[in-house]
């Protein structure tokens, strides 16, 4: 059972790859490479190398013999999961092969089957909405993590401090993720600013004040950061839009966040308050407990429970090839 996210490798000019956790150790003398972006595969190849380091060298099994769930986001594109299908099956040789969207799987890691699950991770933010594991509606921008780190770069700058490497962009993240939180009431937050010193790598010291609540803000503001997308509050509404206002009322109830970039303190009472002026229906906001692990244990529920009956076998991929996939899973 796996959930790759935004996986990356370190490179160099040496035949010597460098992945995951000692890659971040080594970010300073070489050179981050990311090849998932916005949820989708930019570089196979070493999106097929960081798969096999998984199997061979982390997990020590062979992929031939054992079934494998992967995770995508919602909508992925149809040519991607064909793509993934013929990587496990013709590379790897998996037996059995199941896709499913990360929404569905942080949904299942509830035991929840009706509600809007809202995502927001590194590069992408989905809401999705399902009633009894049926009727999906996604909706989702390119407003998220990311996109957090580059507007903090901005207000930093504007101390003369200059973040632009790829180790100096991992540095920006931490401080993001050390230092920034949502402001529920962004005027009152404003006014009462309180600053916060950041002592950096280099001695240098980085003065935080506003810069704190202002760089999360895009998330519910993307036009501060000159962005036409819309805002996180808005996304949720428009995922249950085309939903009766009975079926609205079942949905509000079970609101449930996941990701990464869902850590930031405040954001739960955020985005209750965002829906409370809009929504006629009070609606739930929770915070998933474990919210870098959902999809994965989503997975497991899965494997634990159906996923024999609705897998793709190697037989199956054998007869009809990649077309299979379009059939086989419609989430």
């Amino acid at each position: 059972q796996m959930c790759i996210r935004d996986s990356y490798e370190m490179h160099c000019s040496s035949p010597f790859h460098f992945y995951s956790d000692t890659a971040h150790e080594l970010k300073g003398a070489l050179k981050l490479s990311y090849p998932i972006q916005r949820g989708l595969i930019h570089n196979w190849d070493k999106f097929e190398r960081i798969i096999s380091h998984i199997f061979y060298e982390l997990l020590k099994v062979d992929p031939s013999a054992n079934p494998a769930i992967i995770t995508d986001v919602p909508l992925c594109p149809l040519s991607q999961r064909e793509k993934l299908a013929t990587f496990f099956f013709e590379t790897l040789r998996v037996p059995a092969l199941f896709i499913i969207n990360t929404a569905y799987a942080c949904m299942l890691g509830t035991g929840a089957t009706t509600g809007i699950l809202v995502e927001c991770g590194e590069d992408v933010t989905t809401a999705v909405s399902t009633l009894e594991g049926a009727h999906f509606n996604a909706q989702q921008n390119y407003v998220a993590g990311r996109t957090v780190s580059e507007y903090l770069g901005r207000l930093i700058r504007e101390q003369g401090l200059w973040l632009h490497t790829s180790a100096e962009k991992e540095l920006l993240r931490k401080v993001k993720e050390d230092n920034c939180f949502v402001a529920v009431d962004y005027k009152k937050e404003y006014e009462e600013v309180k600053e916060v010193e950041e002592k950096l790598p280099d001695g240098q010291r980085l003065v935080m004040g506003r810069s704190r609540f202002m760089a999360p803000e895009v998330l519910f503001r993307p036009d501060v950061f000159e962005l036409e997308d819309k805002g996180l509050h808005k996304l949720i509404i428009r995922s249950v839009e085309k939903y009766k206002e009975e079926e609205k009322e079942l949905l509000w109830k079970n609101i449930i966040l996941s990701g990464g970039s869902m850590h930031f303190k405040n954001i739960v009472d955020r985005i209750q308050k965002e829906l409370d002026c809009i929504c006629t229906t009070k609606p739930i906001v929770e915070r998933q407990k474990h919210i870098m692990t959902s999809a994965w244990r989503g997975g497991k529920v899965l494997a634990d429970t159906v996923m024999d009956k609705f897998m793709l076998t190697s037989e199956e991929y054998e007869e009809k090839g990649p077309s299979a996939i379009k059939s086989k899973f419609a989430i």
